[in-house]
């Protein structure tokens, strides 16, 4: 019995062994994904607010970066643009002095997209942002990575491991920080 039992655990410990560095290995893998996708939708964000615009370029540098790792992705984009107008008494329907209502419109991803890559056309367009505007970008997978396969088939949950969201507002931070604490 030893002689049949002996030669199994040592191939059960050498499958053990080796399914454990390859999920270690493709952990890995997705942590430099990650950190890489990160890196990619922060400087696209960052630039953007910097110079008050979404450029055709910067985005499709952005597209092309995380897709690099080898991984499909769903980008989102939101743009809330401010705008103030003057404060109305709803009572004696009358303009207040010196007050100011702020209303926020939202553009989602294909509003952005639309505009900077029209059909009729072979030109770009920028998306003009301006002071106070706020742009998000969010980051997930499509499909699971496969250390996310790997895990999943030990958990018997299906999990995705690389998501990141990011987002900042244009122009000046100071101007803008009594809008982000509300």
């Amino acid at each position: 019995m030893d002689e049949i039992s002996q030669p199994i655990a040592y191939l059960l410990g050498i499958l053990f062994t080796t399914f454990v560095v390859v999920l270690i290995f493709t952990g890995k893998m997705d942590n430099n994904s990650q950190s890489y996708v990160n890196d990619a939708v922060e400087e696209f964000v960052d630039d953007s607010c910097t110079t008050g615009y979404i450029a055709p370029e910067k985005y499709m540098k952005m597209v092309k970066r995380i897709n690099n790792t080898g991984n499909l992705y769903n980008v989102t984009i939101l743009c809330n643009s401010k705008a103030t107008s003057p404060y109305v008494d709803p009572e004696n329907d009358t303009e207040k002095a010196d007050a100011y209502a702020n209303s926020y419109s939202t553009y989602n991803k294909s509003e952005v997209l639309d505009y900077m890559f029209p059909d009729d056309t072979t030109t770009y367009n920028n998306y003009n942002m301006k002071n106070g505007d706020y742009l998000k970008v969010s980051v997930s997978l499509k499909q699971p990575t496969y250390s996310a396969r790997l895990l999943a088939y030990i958990t018997k949950d299906p999990v995705k491991t690389i998501s990141y969201s990011y987002g900042s507002y244009v122009g000046n931070y100071e101007e803008n920080a009594a809008v982000a604490q509300n």
